[in-house]
């Protein structure tokens, strides 16, 4: 979103809220302003602008911040493009399983991309369809849904981050580290 859009946001904000944003000065709303022009950069405003209004049309005491803002689009986009539930997810896995002695390889490639990060490889659903039902129902189960959540948010970070900060980071993590001679170092020190 530009400026001009962040500044509609924070104006629908402003009139649905009128008490909270009374008591701010105008280098405070500034200061509101950039902040919420940076974390929005990169969203949708037409998104951004109704993930707003459904959550002023339910929100009440206090605005939504910019971390409820940007869940109600994530929990949008994710509605809109069909996005497997956790649960949906492990009924997935569940069925791949049922050839997974045989045909582990063909179930594995047949498996969306956050399921494959998850089984790592065809070998992890040979041994998932191995399991005994009760602890793959009850143990095996509870693990997924831990990790699933986990890989998923991972997933969004990285997709959350700016070009320019995953550039930033790919550079610092090439940058070979020296090796360090803690006596030595600390003859210096002493």
């Amino acid at each position: 979103m530009t400026r001009i859009e962040t500044l509609q946001m924070l104006s629908l904000l402003k009139a649905s809220y009128p008490a909270f944003y009374s008591k701010f000065q105008k280098a405070e709303l500034e200061s509101i302003a950039n902040l919420w022009t940076e974390m929005f950069e990169e969203e949708n405003f037409e998104i951004t602008k109704y993930a707003l209004k459904e959550l002023i049309a339910t929100y009440s005491g206090y605005p939504p911040d910019i971390a409820t803002v940007k869940n109600k689009i994530k929990e949008l986009c994710a509605t809109a493009t069909g996005e497997e539930t956790d649960e949906q997810l492990w009924l997935r896995l569940k069925e791949a399983l049922k050839n997974g002695i045989y045909g582990s390889r063909e179930e594995f490639e047949k498996l969306p991309p956050v399921l494959q990060r998850y089984c790592g490889s065809p070998a992890t659903i040979r041994e998932m369809a191995v399991i005994d039902s009760d602890i793959l129902n009850t143990v095996n189960k509870g693990q997924f849904l831990k990790q699933i959540k986990i890989i998923r948010e991972r997933e969004e970070y990285a997709m959350r981050m700016p070009e320019s900060m995953k550039m930033l980071v790919s550079q610092i993590k090439s940058v070979p580290e020296l090796p360090r001679n803690d006596v030595k170092m600390l003859d210096e020190v002493m």
